[in-house]
């Protein structure tokens, strides 16, 4: 898996997909209507030493937007089960992709 996943692209932008999409389910559930929100999600592939270690930088507005224009701020601050549901996800994506 670790080759594949060096090599694939796509499967990073699945990841930065899925990232995007697991703070906008927040978002909407807090402020219980449909919110507009931005990010700047990347990846990097190297580390320390230049090690393979890929992981995920996020610039992410705290809030959104709906559809009257009223902005609904909704700060991150514990991230544990945002974390539990990235896990459960990224591994819904592995195992459908066959790693």
């Amino acid at each position: 898996m670790r080759i594949y996943f060096r090599n694939d692209r796509n499967l990073f932008a699945d990841v930065s997909k899925i990232i995007f999409s697991i703070i906008n389910d927040y978002y909407n559930e807090v402020a219980h209507t449909a919110v507009t929100s931005g990010a700047v999600v990347s990846y990097q592939t190297y580390g320390d030493m230049m090690r393979h270690n890929p992981h995920w930088h996020c610039i992410i507005l705290e809030g959104g937007i709906d559809e009257q224009g009223s902005f609904y701020h909704i700060p991150v601050k514990d991230t544990s089960q945002l974390t539990e549901v990235f896990r459960k996800r990224v591994i819904k994506l592995f195992v459908e992709k066959g790693l």
